[in-house]
């Protein structure tokens, strides 16, 4: 189990392990030692697994509320926009450059 470094500081713990299928692991910890959360994202052509795009889905979804619940400021605004462009470039069809950087035909 690695401990994954965060950009900002905050008292819960992440860490992240390989499962037996391959999929990375990742649990949240708080500050009292207890589990928060807990997920599983896809490996391969696993099905059942949590993508990025979804955890995506769930942080827009988070600052969108916010917004709409009237904390609306120029820091959720940018954190909302950055999540948008992540989705998008997350979902965007792969360039020629990049299936050939990666291998892919």
């Amino acid at each position: 189990m690695a401990k994954v470094m965060t950009l900002n500081k905050r008292t819960n713990t992440i860490t992240k392990e390989r499962t037996e299928t391959g999929a990375w692991k990742y649990t949240v910890t708080g500050a009292d030692g207890s589990e928060i959360a807990s997920v599983v994202f896809k490996s391969g052509t696993a099905e059942n697994r949590l993508l990025n795009s979804d955890l995506l889905d769930i942080v827009r979804d988070r600052l969108d509320a916010l917004v709409r619940n009237g904390h609306d400021s120029f820091r959720a605004y940018n954190c909302l926009q950055h999540v948008y462009e992540a989705l998008f470039w997350a979902d965007a069809p792969l360039l020629k450059e990049d299936k050939e950087k990666d291998g892919e035909q």
